[in-house]
């Protein structure tokens, strides 16, 4: 059983190298087996339990090697090993889990690492991505920091276990999934699925769907926005969208500008090309030419120009809708008021129809009280006295508050969670001193049997219960040690007969 865990900067586009790997063989990693928890959700409790920071915060490469999670936390990995373990190759992306690498490597010899990274600028551009307000200006040096921080921690990790990492550059990957395969495969004991000629149309279709994921995810801030607010507008002005998002995007000034800011970063620089180094899979492609001062500049030009074009028609449009609605408003003012006389005097009437109802109702009601009263006084003296004779009800109650069933109840509840079972002979002596002080309150009530209750027939449906036969067998261990070392084992084949026998009687 080969497991891959995929691991990337936020902006590094970890999710593609996923997707890709997903596409030739990868199956998703499923819950874990007991708890139910993804493999994410379970990256997410180590990281609560210890305090950890966000991803986005960290500034520094000690902060992401500050976590080291102890032995208690390996139940949670364990059983998510359990809950994949007829998969032959899974894995899971989290971009999270670069505070547990080491942890994770240390926990099982045979997880594979996938460390994916991108250039720095996409650090920058991603963050003004994000949607918000004009005025939230992202702190771009947090997070050229962060984005240093990230891969150096990723890069040192990646130096330290190259027998069982490969370390690629995302768009490297897209560009050469073959590649890609072909240097994860020897980490590898199961075969990927290698896409052969007769099945180009496939790999195809998936590399289209990963390029247009890639291309939507680099959109700026300014074509979301229009796409979802400003396109009826822009419609109603009737200017062209493509153009109106070509000019917003501004790319020629964005990537210039992006440029010059990593300028002053020497160090997401040397960190990026010491990755491109070591890297079992760099970016071979043309590195980023220095952007033209002119072009940047004309670029800046056009969206400042259509910008002020747009605001004037959109001024013009409001003044517009603003006659239109005063309008309306005074129209709607005047049959409103026209309205109002005439609402409040039925308001009136429907309350005064309202009170008379209520006291008919009320009257009525009293009426039936007393005819119900004379009548019962009637009946009452028209029968004669007969003995009283007790009834006693509650016949399950009384089973439930044996020792057996209480038993048997406190170790289903155990059952439920780890330590329940680690201390489930100090609990059952619990049970049985709360049972004792129990039976001393019960003591002055004296019951008859419970074949004399109403309900008697209950008690045999409660002895059927789970509990009851759980308890049953702890009786029979009694105080013998040798027999309670057989506890569980027992405890097991009773709750085993006891499902066999209702699937008997649903059947």
């Amino acid at each position: 059983m080969n497991k891959v865990l995929i691991v990337g900067h936020p902006s590094s586009g970890y999710e593609d190298v996923e997707k890709i790997l997903q596409h030739h063989g990868l199956s998703t990693a499923k819950p874990s087996r007991r708890e139910g928890l993804s493999a994410q959700e379970i990256t997410d409790s180590i990281l609560k339990g210890h305090g950890a920071p966000s991803v986005t915060d960290v500034q520094t490469e000690d902060e992401y090697l500050a976590v080291q999670p102890g032995a208690i936390w390996h139940g949670m990995a364990l059983d998510l090993m359990l809950g994949n373990i007829d998969q032959p190759l899974w894995g899971w992306a989290d971009h999270k889990s670069i505070f547990l690498l080491d942890y994770w490597a240390s926990l099982d010899p045979r997880l594979t690492f996938v460390l994916t990274y991108a250039e720095p600028q996409r650090a920058l551009t991603g963050s003004t991505q994000q949607g918000g307000h004009a005025d939230a200006v992202p702190d771009h040096e947090r997070n050229i920091q962060n984005w240093v921080a990230y891969n150096s921690a990723l890069l040192h990790f990646f130096l330290r276990h190259q027998e069982r990492c490969i370390l690629v550059h995302s768009r490297q990957v897209i560009n050469a999934v073959e590649s890609y395969l072909g240097r994860l495969q020897p980490l590898l004991e199961t075969p990927l699925k290698h896409k052969q000629l007769q099945d180009t149309g496939t790999a195809d279709a998936c590399q289209n769907v990963l390029e247009a994921h890639q291309e939507k995810s680099q959109q700026s801030n300014a074509s979301l926005m229009l796409r979802t607010n400003l396109a009826p507008a822009l419609s109603t002005s009737g200017l062209d969208l493509e153009e109106v998002e070509r000019l917003l995007n501004a790319n020629e000034a964005e990537q210039f500008l992006v440029q010059g800011v990593l300028n002053d970063y020497p160090a997401a620089m040397q960190i990026y090309e010491e990755m491109q180094s070591a890297a079992s899979l760099p970016f071979d492609g043309a590195p980023s030419s220095a952007r033209n001062t002119t072009e940047a500049w004309q670029d800046f030009i056009r969206h400042r120009a259509f910008v002020t074009d747009l605001l004037a028609q959109i001024h013009a449009l409001f003044k517009d809708k603003e006659k239109e609605l005063s309008e309306k408003d005074e129209q709607l003012k005047k049959s409103e008021a026209i309205k109002s006389a005439s609402e409040q005097e039925t308001k009136i009437k429907e309350q005064r129809l309202k009170d008379l109802t209520e006291e008919n109702e009320l009257l009525l009601n009293q009426l039936h009280m007393v005819q119900e009263e004379l009548e019962r006084h009637y009946l009452k003296q028209q029968q004669p006295q007969k003995p009283s004779r007790s009834r006693y009800y509650g016949a399950a109650d009384r089973v439930k508050q044996q020792l057996t069933y209480r038993l048997g109840a406190r170790i289903i509840k155990q059952d439920q969670t780890f330590w329940g079972k680690i201390f489930l002979y100090p609990a059952l002596l619990d049970e049985f001193l709360s049972f004792r002080r129990d039976l001393k309150a019960r003591c002055k009530q004296k019951l008859p049997p419970i074949s004399q209750f109403a309900d008697a027939y209950e008690a045999e449906n409660v002895k059927r219960h789970l509990s009851y036969r759980l308890g049953l067998v702890v009786k029979k261990c009694g105080w013998n040690p040798i027999k309670w070392i057989l506890l569980p084992f027992s405890l097991l084949d009773a709750a085993k007969i006891w499902r066999q026998e209702r699937n008997i009687d649903v059947g």
